[in-house]
């Protein structure tokens, strides 16, 4: 299905699609079409040739875990904290520089410098001071 409601064609399962998925798709657009998003409660995938709809500045993330002390106050993390790290939203990507804010509830928002393609709900989200893993958590949006 495309942004406008056209149907191109069925599929065997959402289970099957990831968000930036480009190949298996089964649609011809005549340029590259991407997945753009995948709604397990109505089955729906939306794919779309706009390879900027599946990317992201802004990602947040919940169910976080953070490890050792933060490098800004060299104490234990703390709701409001904000620390530069690199962080990571797809495996095998290259680490981007990112700011982090660290929000109620076991959750936290990063700011990339640079927009990250396919940021996938359910995925991992991890940051790093070098080599050195801070945490990370479950990408929601």
């Amino acid at each position: 299905m495309t942004a406008d409601g056209k149907i191109w064609n069925s599929h065997e399962g959402y289970h099957r699609y990831t968000v930036g998925q480009r190949k298996g798709l089964g649609v011809a657009l005549g340029v590259p079409a991407f997945v753009q998003s995948v709604n397990p409660e109505t089955g729906d995938i939306l794919v779309t040739a706009d390879k900027s709809a599946v990317s992201a500045c802004e990602v947040r993330i919940q169910n976080c875990e953070w490890h050792g002390v933060n490098p800004v106050t060299g104490s234990a993390y703390a709701v409001g904290d904000t620390f530069e790290c690199e962080g990571m939203v797809r495996y095998r990507q290259h680490p981007t520089r990112c700011m982090v804010k660290i929000l109620e509830g076991g959750c936290a928002l990063a700011s990339f410098e640079q927009s990250q393609f396919a940021v996938t709900p359910g995925q991992c989200a991890v940051f790093y001071d070098g080599d050195m893993v801070l945490g990370g958590g479950w990408i929601m949006r």
